[in-house]
């Protein structure tokens, strides 16, 4: 979870997640590196929003050769700007877990569906919906980004908006119920060649 506890609007923040070792060396799968970085369009003063991800591990990590020892989250903030509300496509956008929904398959694969209200008086560009999953008791186990533009950004926002987890990346204990999301919605959705250190989504 990522809070602004300013009175500005936090503009297209990068968060970076690493995976490393005892000797402070990258863990993660060379595939994957390029999916580390994901861009947070907006975070309104006060607000606290979603921001979740799953990698995958190095080979080595994998057969337990080497360590997983610690997770690094890097935020970046690229502008802030003043609160102007809905009417400068900076209203507040909310998402929340239709109650039984979820599902998830015994590899970890699953989806839940989305009731998404905005306070935009235009329609937005989707940059995916970030999920942060907690089990039973409410500590967080696990988090995944759906980068597939949703139809969640528009005025007045949706209904029943379904987000697949296409790669096993749910936890058997989540709590789908309990899961936290926040649909990415932003002036537009730059295209951008994949690279490591900038943002896939």
């Amino acid at each position: 979870m990522l809070r602004n506890e300013t009175g500005k609007v936090a503009y297209r923040t990068l968060v970076t997640f690493e995976a490393v070792n005892a000797a402070g060396r990258t863990v993660l799968h060379e595939s994957f590196r390029r999916f580390q970085t994901q861009v947070v369009p907006t975070v309104l003063p006060g607000a606290s929003v979603a921001v979740g991800n799953a990698s995958l591990l190095a080979e080595a990590t994998q057969r337990g050769d080497d360590d997983l020892d610690s997770v690094v989250v890097k935020v970046q903030v690229s502008q802030w700007l003043d609160p102007l509300g809905g009417d400068h496509g900076l209203g507040k956008v909310t998402a929340a877990v239709v109650a039984g929904s979820g599902e998830r398959s015994p590899d970890g694969k699953g989806s839940l569906e989305l009731d998404v209200a905005s306070a935009n008086c235009a329609n937005m560009a989707s940059r995916g919906i970030a999920l942060v999953f907690r089990d039973k008791s409410g500590a967080i186990v696990g988090g995944s980004l759906d980068n597939v533009p949703h139809d969640t950004c528009r005025v007045g926002g949706t209904t029943g908006e379904q987000v697949a987890m296409t790669d096993p990346e749910i936890p058997a204990v989540a709590d789908l119920d309990r899961t936290q999301a926040t649909a990415y919605c932003d002036f537009d959705r730059p295209q951008i060649l994949p690279a490591v250190g900038a943002p896939y989504n």
